[in-house]
């Protein structure tokens, strides 16, 4: 094939393939810490839903620092994200208990403090 008919060829294919990656369903054979970056990303641009999204995702492969951010959103929810984030305290409470039992000082604090208020929860 002539090397200037291929080049633009796959340099579209290339594009192609980076603009899929951009917009990749959740999951996609990406490791926890690609996940838990992503939803970093979409944090930084409001994308709320996609980083919820991503941090579940992350959290539910064992990613601890997902697990810590996805407890502590959950826990704040509309106070801090507007009404795209729900507040699930009993979801919150589940997430920074995984992460303090692989050692997060964050999953343990916040464990500690909501089961101090365990009065207020009903899970």
């Amino acid at each position: 094939m002539n090397y200037f008919i291929a080049r633009p060829l796959i340099l579209l294919v290339l594009a192609a393939l980076a603009a899929g990656a951009a917009g990749m369903p959740s999951g996609t054979s990406l490791s926890s810490e690609q996940l838990f970056e992503l939803a970093l990303e979409a944090q930084s641009h409001r994308e709320y839903d996609r980083m919820l999204a991503r941090l579940d995702d992350a959290a539910r492969r064992g990613h601890r620092g997902a697990q810590e951010m996805l407890g502590v959103v959950l826990l704040q929810g509309p106070e801090l994200f507007g009404p795209q984030v729900p507040r699930d305290t009993c979801a919150a409470q589940r997430w920074l208990a995984q992460a303090a039992q692989q050692g997060s000082e964050v999953g343990r604090l916040q464990r500690d403090l909501m089961n101090r208020q365990r009065a207020q929860l009903r899970c």
